[in-house]
């Protein structure tokens, strides 16, 4: 197998991990606290309800999943760079 065909499929596995993070960052949430499960949307003193999740610790879940699905990407565009370069 040469370098520039495992650079190029490289490059696809980059893509779909970074495509699999971002559905994730869509998707991901976390439930609220125990003492806020079944309460109606809004600000509480133990923290803040959106469609039944933890609104903070979901942005953190999501920035993180999207951190990763950026440096997937990025490695896909980099693989792929190479591969082109070369050939």
């Amino acid at each position: 197998m040469d370098w520039r065909f495992a650079a190029n499929v490289l490059s696809l596995v980059a893509g779909g991990a970074s495509a699999i993070c971002w559905v994730m960052a869509a998707v991901v949430k976390v439930a609220p606290p125990e003492s806020l499960k079944g309460k109606e949307d809004g600000s509480y003193w133990d923290g803040i309800v959106v469609n039944g999740a933890d609104l903070l610790k979901t942005a953190r879940a999501q920035a993180k999943w999207n951190s990763f699905a950026a440096f997937a990407a990025a490695a896909a565009v980099f693989l792929q760079v190479i591969y082109n370069l070369a050939s």
